[in-house]
């Protein structure tokens, strides 16, 4: 009688976990007063492998994804911010992606900051394994870097940084992905539904 009763297994990417499921926590609890969320956060094909072995009931990672296996349901879109050291202009994109500041190989937002750059590779060796330490490099005025407006909004201002905003389609869409044999397809929609609607601004919520 209650298909999400005891632990739901929710996986993220380290750059959506901490910035979004907090505000997800409490409404989770609230509306589905038999289901103890238990978090988790890996890279993204950790998070498909788990989920498609079982490790997982759901995880919060990025689109484009494909996976047979998987159904991806879109939540909403991210918005970047160009973060840059106070009273400096980010140089891109005339310096070719000089100052460009990328987190280490294997997070997805690295992927998605050299797409936007058009480049195939960091033109140089500088990476953080992290938002925090990308954010401390920036603010000691190594570079620049591409921060999702989540975590952005989260870490605060600080006197030694500042943002500018991109044009307004720079993001990314951000899902739930779930096993397609999950019997509990209409509950796991439920679920879809109420992460929609907890959206923080500025976020669009996705049809």
């Amino acid at each position: 009688g209650a298909p999400l009763a005891g632990a739901f297994r929710i996986g993220a990417i380290p750059t959506i976990g901490p910035y979004f499921l907090p505000h997800a926590l409490r409404p989770m609890r609230e509306t589905f007063p038999d289901t103890r969320p238990v978090v988790s956060e890996a890279r993204t094909a950790d998070l498909m492998d788990r989920l498609k072995n079982g490790g997982l009931d759901a995880a919060l990672l990025c689109l484009p994804q494909e996976d047979p296996a998987l159904a991806l349901h879109p939540l909403f879109f991210e918005p970047f911010l160009m973060m840059h050291a106070a009273g400096a202009q980010p140089g891109w994109p005339e310096d070719g992606g000089d100052g460009l500041l990328v987190l280490e190989e294997g997070h997805c937002l690295r992927d998605q900051t050299l797409a936007i750059c058009g480049l195939q590779a960091p033109p140089g060796r500088r990476h953080a394994a992290g938002l925090e330490l990308l954010r401390q490099m920036v603010a000691a005025g190594e570079g620049y870097a591409l921060m999702p407006a989540l975590a952005a909004a989260a870490l605060g201002d600080a006197p030694s940084l500042a943002y500018g905003e991109l044009a307004s389609e720079v993001g990314r869409e951000v899902a739930l992905a779930v096993r397609r044999t999950d019997p509990r397809a209409a509950h796991l929609a439920a679920v879809v539904g109420l992460f929609r609607r907890i959206a923080p601004a500025p976020l669009r919520v996705a049809c």
